[in-house]
């Protein structure tokens, strides 16, 4: 897909660190994440670098990784044991002039954060507070399964809808001097649109090969609930 960054999600902790250094290595993409701190060491955790910088047509973008501190107890706490999830406003404050002085042009955080956006169009949650924040040029949002899409503090923040059914853009234009002159927020939802896309062959002959192979077993119902569980720990 052309992956080459990623923010660090609470999901990515089920199977453990390990883990998560493998699916880095066969996707040859990196995990950036500044706010999760090894208590051993008290410093950043070294298997996610804190930020990445990307030339595109001669503008250098920096982005800064974050992951929400709802992952302290929303993943599997043994997996999580090692690890402080620390204030997403406090420690983008911190690095933003250590990206600057990298060279970035515009700095996007790239992140776990939720966001939630109402019928108005007014944009909550922890990723909207990052767009408060000096220096900050443009919010991704995740975590909370919903589509958002459209500026807070004039700066926009985007988050595509879950499992991969929207994919979010932003669109920046700059002058000569790489100064940044806007930058435009939008969604592009491939549900409404699944008849204008192509199956990819050797994804759908896996697909096929699992379908085949745990349909039976993951289509067994084993119990019946009538009411809704919490996922929550606590």
């Amino acid at each position: 897909m052309g992956i080459e960054l990623s923010a660090v999600g609470n999901h990515e902790f089920d199977w453990g660190v390990d883990r998560i250094i493998k699916w880095a290595e066969d996707g040859g993409f990196t995990f950036v994440c500044t706010n999760i701190y090894d208590i051993r060491t008290n410093e950043p955790v070294d298997w996610a670098e804190p930020f990445a910088i990307i030339e595109r047509e001669g503008v250098k973008i920096g982005f800064i990784g974050l992951a929400t501190p709802e992952t302290a107890y929303k993943a599997h706490k043994a997996r999580v044991a090692n690890y402080e999830f620390r204030d997403p406003v406090e420690i983008i404050t911190e690095w933003l002039p250590k990206v600057k002085d990298a060279g970035a042009d515009i700095i996007i955080a790239l992140t776990h954060l939720g966001s939630f956006q109402d019928k108005e169009g007014n944009i909550t949650g922890e990723a909207a507070a990052l767009c408060e924040v000096d220096g900050v040029d443009a919010v991704i949002s995740g975590h909370t399964h919903k589509s958002v899409c459209g500026l807070v503090n004039n700066k926009p923040l985007v988050q595509a809808y879950k499992y991969g059914r929207s994919f979010a853009k932003l669109t920046f234009i700059f002058d000569e001097n790489n100064r940044l002159v806007s930058a435009e927020p939008a969604l592009d939802h491939l549900y409404a649109r699944a008849d204008t896309l192509k199956d990819d062959a050797n994804m759908l002959a896996i697909y096929e090969r699992y379908d085949e192979e745990l349909g039976p077993v993951l289509g067994k119902v084993l119990g019946k609930t009538t009411v809704e569980l919490d996922h929550d720990r606590y």
